[in-house]
């Protein structure tokens, strides 16, 4: 049988022949596809669109299904015939449902930066509060207000490069398993992995913001005094 996507299935493998390209007048058409061929292709003068294309198709099936004895002697199954708006259809069925997941997978991503924000800003406020002490001494020897905030940000913009780098390494060997299970060619979106680097930066920014500020304006004494 022929499949949506025009693929003989000959003794449970997938063979990948040369196609067959037959013309139709318009009214009819019927092809004759030597042995070696598994696919063959009608072109009609119709628009896709046109109803009369679907009729051919169901002509064709009929008439190989049960006066074309060559064809049944390729494969057991009887052939299958679509039209391109049926392939279309099928194709765009398809596409439906990738997105779908595709959008899934967004609002999942999205849900896990927020999360990821949220436990930054945590982390930051623990390391201000850990680190008081030792934010004192900088501000005592002449740190000013600015580079003791500027080390707070740093921090968690190095912290959320690293994260990101390896959840970049953990995706790349997991989609090239998938790929490689597909048979498919693993295409790196280098476009939206800068997105996220710049994203993940703003919320590293925004998390580290209020803790830095406050850090920075710590008086050196209080700091010093701080056993905690």
């Amino acid at each position: 049988f022929m499949d949506a996507l025009g693929k003989l299935y000959l003794n449970e493998y997938w063979a990948n022949q040369t196609s067959y390209l037959a013309e139709a007048d318009g009214v009819s058409a019927t092809a004759r596809a030597p042995n070696q061929f598994n696919q063959f292709l009608i072109k009609t003068t119709y628009d896709m669109d046109n109803p009369r294309i679907q009729q051919i198709a169901q002509a064709i099936e009929d008439f190989t299904n049960t006066n074309d004895e060559g064809y049944r002697n390729i494969a057991d199954d009887n052939f299958y015939v679509a039209s391109t708006t049926v392939l279309y259809s099928k194709i765009e069925q398809s596409l439906e449902m990738i997105q779908r997941v595709v959008s899934f997978l967004q609002i999942y991503v999205t849900f896990g930066l927020v999360i990821g924000a949220v436990g930054m800003a945590v982390i930051s406020v623990r390391n201000v509060s850990e680190r008081k002490r030792e934010i004192g001494m900088m501000r005592a020897i002449g740190f000013p207000r600015s580079q003791v905030m500027l080390s707070v940000l740093l921090e968690l913009v190095v912290l959320g490069i690293i994260g990101l780098a390896i959840g970049v390494a953990n995706g790349v060997v997991i989609s090239v398993g998938f790929a490689n299970m597909q048979g498919s060619t693993l295409v790196i979106p280098w476009n939206d992995l800068g997105v996220y680097l710049g994203f993940i930066t703003l919320i590293a920014l925004a998390a580290g913001a209020i803790p830095g500020w406050f850090a920075s304006r710590i008086p050196p004494a209080e700091a010093l005094r701080y056993v905690g």
